[in-house]
């Protein structure tokens, strides 16, 4: 019997849509679903909700079978035919804080249900594991497992004092950035428009430092500026690197961040063999089957390590008609389904 995919991604995700039409396409059953959204679905009444449940979660144990189903949308999951789940979004709705404790009981409770189910799907290969990727996730652990796997790393300082930030700031003898520690998005809908907020990585500048004292409200994570090339990202799929050489500098906006600008020209880049192994050997020990990984190409030819985001995008790195990224992430996905 074939197996089936999961996709678990939030509903409006390109990637994700990628993946499921191209799964499909080959003959196999994919189903999505949206935890945050569909489990329950948010933006529902109270007398809604009494009325329209948000999902059927069938889970029993015995000593003999382990049986587990999942029914949203008049469509039934037999999750323990589900042989690979490819996971873009693991988070779950919430509710307000006014929100009374019944609420808040019900909502926890659905999260548990849910989460238990996906944690005891045996045997099924993820394209990533959700409990894997928040450790992973953050800047600090992976700037220390760079170093401990032998990648090069800039110089980094994370910290809410002012003195000692001003000293590392001085000793950066090309300068230094500023960047977001956490990966949070806040959204502000007060006005009617959301609006979301977070940085994109800076220079300090004198004017900035002028500031300084404001560290002190919270660590920021200082790192010394690498002149670069060019930005070089590097796809991990599996045990396969897909490299792009992005032309961050080409244009003054993307020079420290080319995520400030869309429409950077970019070309495929001769991964270094022995550099790609200890990324592998890394992302291995962390658990991860995809990662998109941030390097600075140097001036002398270095490469050196930013970040990883397990959760990151490539469709804006293919073109409409060569995706080889895509094209290694449904093979690797299908080749266990036919199990």
């Amino acid at each position: 019997m074939r197996k089936s995919l999961l996709i678990l991604a939030m509903d409006h995700d390109i990637h994700a849509d990628a993946v499921h039409d191209l799964v499909t396409q080959q003959g196999h059953t994919s189903y999505r679903l949206d935890p945050e959204v569909e489990w329950p679905p948010s933006g529902l009444s109270e007398e809604e909700e009494e009325w329209l449940p948000s999902a059927q979660l069938q889970w029993s144990l015995t000593r003999d079978e382990h049986v587990s189903s999942l029914t949203w949308h008049d469509q039934r999951i037999d999750l323990t035919n589900i042989g690979a789940v490819f996971c873009r979004n693991f988070q779950f709705a919430r509710v307000g804080d006014e929100a009374p404790i019944e609420r808040h009981l019900k909502f926890a409770e659905m999260r548990a249900g849910l989460y238990g189910a996906m944690r005891t799907l045996d045997g099924c290969f993820w394209m990533n594991r959700p409990w894997l990727e928040e450790p992973v996730g953050n800047k600090m652990v992976q700037g220390r497992d760079a170093k401990r796997f032998g990648l090069n790393i800039p110089r980094t300082l994370v910290t809410n004092s002012e003195d000692s930030a001003r000293r590392f700031v001085e000793s950066c003898t090309e300068g230094a950035i500023i960047k977001q520690l956490s990966e949070i998005g806040l959204i502000d809908n007060s006005s009617g428009t959301p609006e979301t907020y977070g940085f994109y990585t800076s220079i300090v500048t004198e004017e900035a430092l002028k500031h300084l004292n404001e560290v002190s409200h919270a660590p920021c994570l200082f790192q010394e500026a690498i002149p670069k090339k060019a930005d070089i990202r590097a796809t991990v799929v599996g045990d396969k690197i897909f490299a792009h050489a992005i032309a961050s500098q080409s244009k003054t906006a993307s020079v420290t961040d080319f995520r400030r600008e869309i429409d950077l020209a970019s070309e495929t880049f001769d991964f270094p063999e022995e550099t790609g192994n200890t990324l592998l050997n890394m992302l291995k020990s962390w658990g991860m089957e995809f990662a998109a990984c941030d390097f600075a190409l140097t001036k002398d030819d270095r490469l050196v390590f930013f970040e990883a985001n397990v959760t990151g995008n490539w469709l804006w790195l293919e073109g409409k008609d060569n995706h080889p990224i895509l094209d290694e992430i449904v093979a690797l996905l299908s080749s266990k389904l036919n199990t």
